[in-house]
């Protein structure tokens, strides 16, 4: 807890970094690298079963480094799954909400962390796809276009298209009835949600597919089929969430998708993951901020780590609750235990 700029976000920050060797708040490694610093370094402690040392350390220029016990891993994916984490953030009300590509992103991290064949379709399905749409910005008429070779590149998207296809639809499948449950006791049943999974695979074949739009797609000079198109649509009260829902309801909703992306990913790994909360319970009033925290300490979720500005709030509602939480108050960037 702390007053906004205090360095709450960094600490949650560096509790996802430890577990994935990542920010979750910054897609760029040098944005984690403090002003006017010239290196940034992470080392923690893990208790799994037996003790694990983790360290992250990035100069500027040069590669990054990470350690699991003093052993440097290769490759970030040697790590996930490892130490499994979800996090909630403010900006996700508005960034899930904005693009399918967020939707995707978000579902995408957290099968990778325990699926590494999803891994390396993604990769290969990435990979070909960055292929093709070269070959379609380079041709400057239909006549030069490579048909041929676009065959071949559709031809070998349908292995990993198909691959991903089926697990998002298990995946989506999977949380679907865990989420409504959850938003159901957050919003204290006052509305009907829904989610839902759609993709062009569910037509058929992709390549198929594909071959029906090449002209399409040369004149649009991308690729407009595919599961990089995939959706997972958020619905309200049989209506698109984002069109008419309050604050309150944006992020009840957001939260209860959360959770239900850490369920998943609970069942699917050896251990509890770290539930990742960020100053969520701004502009959610005290009835559905109860009910989470009721939801939370009810369910099986292992170590919460929560940050609120309002220092009283979530003690009173814990306290009122009879729930156990350990508080720590952070000034200026520094910790302080209560």
């Amino acid at each position: 807890m702390g007053k906004n700029g205090s360095g709450k976000t960094n600490l949650l920050d560096s509790i996802y970094y430890t577990a994935l060797g990542k920010s979750y708040f910054s897609s760029k490694d040098a944005n984690v690298i403090k002003f006017d610093a010239s290196f940034f370094r992470l080392e923690a402690r893990i208790e799994k079963g037996d003790a694990f040392k983790i360290e992250h350390a990035i100069v500027p220029g040069n590669k990054k480094e990470s350690k699991i016990n003093g052993k440097a891993i290769n490759k970030l994916s040697e790590l996930l799954g490892q130490f499994p984490a979800i996090a909630i953030a403010p900006k996700e009300v508005y960034t899930l909400l904005s693009t399918s590509q967020e939707r995707r992103k978000a579902c995408d991290r957290v099968i990778a962390q325990f699926d590494k064949e999803y891994i390396a379709a993604l990769i290969l399905y990435n990979s070909l796809l960055k292929r093709r749409n070269q070959l379609l910005k380079d041709a400057s008429s239909m006549s030069t276009l490579n048909i041929d070779l676009i065959k071949v590149l559709d031809a070998q998207l349908d292995a990993p298209a198909a691959l991903i296809y089926a697990r998002r639809t298990k995946f989506a499948e999977s949380i679907r009835t865990d989420f409504l449950n959850s938003y159901k006791s957050i919003s204290n049943n006052q509305e009907e949600a829904d989610l839902l999974y759609v993709s062009s695979l569910k037509e058929g074949k992709l390549s198929e597919q594909l071959f029906k739009c090449i002209e399409s797609d040369f004149f649009k000079k991308r690729t407009t089929l595919g599961i990089h198109k995939d959706d997972y649509i958020f619905r309200i009260n049989d209506k698109q969430l984002n069109t008419f829902a309050s604050q309150g309801q944006l992020k009840s909703f957001i939260i209860a998708f959360k959770l239900s992306l850490f369920r998943i990913l609970s069942n699917n790994s050896s251990v509890l993951p770290f539930l990742i909360l960020d100053d969520i319970f701004d502009k959610i009033d005290s009835a559905r901020t109860a009910a989470l925290l009721n939801l939370l300490s009810t369910g099986d979720y292992g170590q919460i780590f929560i940050s609120d500005a309002d220092t009283k709030r979530l003690p009173e509602i814990m306290e009122k609750n009879e729930l156990d939480y350990f508080r720590v108050i952070i000034e200026n960037g520094r910790v302080e235990t209560q």
